[in-house]
């Protein structure tokens, strides 16, 4: 099951450009998103002392075109993520370590962590 956030429309168009120039780390900015926050939950797993697993979510059926996702909000994006991973970060890195105020705003430190260049993606298999 995916759930869906919303994010600013220049840092999904960024997070695009950054999946068209390394298409072995992600196919589009849905997929970078989606590995920059397992990334992140396993880094801050490790960082305050967790296992660092997540449950296995497998991949969504349909992924809607980049383009189509633009058009629906002025300025705002969605984009559609794993169940498990958005119900982890909530309970794990928002409400108890208190990282970030939002699941979104985890997404997007732990995506600009990698866009920046501070933490290193791994090749999609």
């Amino acid at each position: 099951m995916a759930v869906m956030m919303r994010f600013p429309k220049k840092f999904v168009e960024r997070c695009q450009r950054f999946a068209e120039e390394h298409p072995d780390l992600a196919r589009d900015a849905n997929e970078l998103v989606e590995r920059c926050g397992r990334l992140g939950i396993r880094f801050f797993s490790k960082l305050y002392g967790g296992d660092g697993t997540l449950p296995d979510s497998g991949r969504r059926k349909r992924r809607r075109k980049f383009k189509e996702r633009l058009m629906e909000g002025k300025d705002w994006v969605a984009l559609y993520l794993p169940d498990e991973d958005v119900k982890a970060i909530r309970e794990v890195f928002v409400e108890k370590h208190q990282i970030t105020s939002t699941a979104t705003a985890f997404y997007m430190l732990c995506t600009y962590m990698v866009l920046l260049g501070y933490w290193e993606l791994p090749i999609r298999i």
